[in-house]
């Protein structure tokens, strides 16, 4: 496959003909580079557009041609002078761009530095905030700080538990049938019939009434079976409150 021209190459990248004929031209052929440089520098050029008139006998996109000999030496020194000068010139321009090129990329990397330095202080700044407030810290000196406070949840700090109260006596208030009351004092061990038999000769009830007993709260009507029972298994120790209710 055969080499691309200058003028071709330029092309191929995307550049427009009228553009890439006029780089080509004033580099003097003499390469894709220069004549890129040449591009990137006069890009903004009022005139970048206008159209390109080559010069006679000039054949853009060819290789570069021997100057014909002439039996002018003065215009022969001319022409190497001009050459030489735009030679140096798409040097120069080189040299600039490559200045250019190499002031971003250590630009960028000055950045993408800078960028990661306060990254990992953020980082290591989190860390520290976690550990100082997030429990991991503060719960072991507030250990250290306080030893003699014992932990609540503890269960050696609290000691043994309370023993439950013994109760050997109940007090009973009964309520009758006219709203009056009458209270004493019953063995725990004494069975519900006990409180009936007080019921029968101390309070009001009319002579034969049959009656029951009955806790208000939580309502529960106690049964013969129940009669037979302590007060103490029945749940009316240390005190209680009964109601009087008619069969």
């Amino acid at each position: 496959m055969a080499e691309l021209t200058t003028l071709e190459s330029l092309l191929e990248m995307g550049f427009d003909r009228n553009r890439a004929e006029k780089a080509v031209a004033n580099t003097g052929n003499q390469g894709i580079e220069q004549a890129m440089d040449w591009l990137m520098e006069h890009e903004n050029d009022p005139d970048i557009d206008e159209p390109y008139v080559p010069p006679a006998g000039n054949v853009l996109g060819g290789e570069p041609q021997s100057l014909p000999s002439t039996a002018d030496s003065s215009e022969g020194q001319e022409g190497q002078e001009s050459f030489e000068g735009m030679s140096l010139k798409g040097q120069e321009r080189k040299q600039e761009t490559e200045k250019k090129e190499h002031k971003r990329y250590f630009s960028s990397l000055f950045s993408i530095s800078v960028f990661y330095h306060f990254w990992w202080k953020q980082e290591q700044l989190g860390l520290l905030f976690s550990v100082k407030f997030g429990g991991i810290a503060p719960s072991s000196t507030a250990a250290s700080s306080q030893p003699g406070q014992p932990s609540p949840s503890s269960p050696t700090s609290q000691g043994p538990p309370p023993t439950k109260k013994e109760y050997d006596e109940s007090r009973i208030q009964v309520r009758l049938l006219d709203g009056s009351t009458i209270t004493t004092v019953f063995k725990a061990q004494e069975p519900l019939a006990a409180v009936r038999v007080y019921v029968q000769m101390n309070g009001n009830t009319p002579e034969g009434q049959d009656f029951t007993l009955l806790s208000p709260y939580p309502r529960h009507v106690y049964t013969e079976l129940d009669m037979e029972k302590p007060l103490k298994e029945l749940g009316l120790v240390p005190s209680a409150v009964l109601v009087v209710a008619k069969k």
